[in-house]
């Protein structure tokens, strides 16, 4: 993760648009196709790279999984993965990603479970000092509209709610 700075963005308001919910919604969105690219990975695989720390074929499922959103490698493995595999639970695998973009960078966790889908912000890096939280929201939003690959219409598609049964955020 990036060292934080004047420009790291990692306090946010308890209430209004610049809330880490908020973000953490829009992001859940426009990652919708790169989640269901993701999900189509043999969970195996995943666990096992993740588990023997396998860099390399992480970064490459990542990348593939993420041109159907990103083009450039904007959407990047964060170099750290996990997993839990238990007697008697269902595995999990925790994923650190990075989204680049001009005007800023997003570090999040992607945690893939059989019962639900987690993305968890970790914080945002700006160019140049830190902006407000309204400020950050409305850069977060420009960046991600640019990133968003556009369909044929030309706006950003999105899944229906049921390809991804739950997101969810543990506080």
């Amino acid at each position: 993760m990036a060292r934080r700075s004047s420009r790291y963005l990692s306090a946010f308001p308890r209430s209004g648009v610049g809330t880490r919910l908020c973000f953490e919604k829009l992001l859940a969105e426009v990652l919708r196709p790169f989640i269901r690219e993701l999900l189509l990975v043999d969970a195996g695989t995943l666990i096992g790279y993740a588990l023997a720390e396998d860099c390399s074929n992480l970064e490459d499922i990542i990348a593939s999984c993420g041109e159907c959103i990103t083009s450039g490698g904007q959407l990047r493995f964060g170099g750290c993965a996990a997993a839990s595999c238990e007697w008697g639970r269902a595995p999990a695998v925790a994923i650190e990603l990075e989204l680049h973009h001009a005007s800023l960078t997003t570090y999040f966790r992607v945690v893939l479970a059989p019962d639900f889908i987690e993305i968890e912000l970790h914080g945002l890096v700006f160019p140049g000092p830190a902006p407000d939280s309204v400020e950050a929201w409305r850069r977060f939003q420009a960046a991600l509209s640019q990133t968003s690959r556009p369909g044929e219409d030309g706006a950003v598609q999105n899944a229906p709610a049921s390809a991804i049964p739950i997101i969810r955020r543990i506080m």
